[in-house]
């Protein structure tokens, strides 16, 4: 197990600053380790919004993080096996509240728990 950085931001355009000439997003991708990196998008908190989905792929997609999903609930075992396998993990913002009974109901704490002993850089959004 490698220990990866948890990134917590108050609004998502932090995923569009640039640092060191560089979006943001391409310092986070680069922490992966890997050259192709995948990412996991959870906005149970916000009613699975696509919009707020859509900003998040923008933002991996120009630091070249190109294999996005938005995962929504009840996940089945193909996505559960994505977010297992998943480099990056971004958890949106909204209703705090929802968002846990969520993954209360849905057991991710199980899951999320494997994604990190696999060293997965995690993001949350306010």
């Amino acid at each position: 197990m490698t220990d990866k950085p948890i990134f917590l931001f108050s609004d998502s355009q932090l995923l569009f600053w640039e640092f060191q000439n560089q979006p943001f997003p391409h310092q986070i991708a680069r922490l992966t380790g890997k050259e192709s990196p995948t990412a996991a998008y959870i906005g149970a908190a916000n009613g699975d919004d696509p919009v707020y989905y859509e900003l998040f792929r923008s933002a991996m997609n120009s630091a070249g993080v190109m294999n996005t999903r938005m995962l929504i609930f009840p996940i089945d075992q193909a996505s559960t096996d994505y977010l297992i396998k998943a480099d990056i993990i971004l958890f949106s913002g909204g209703d705090v509240e929802k968002g846990w009974e969520i993954f209360s109901h849905n057991q991710l704490s199980k899951t999320l728990s494997k994604c990190v002993e696999n060293g997965v850089i995690l993001m949350g959004i306010s």
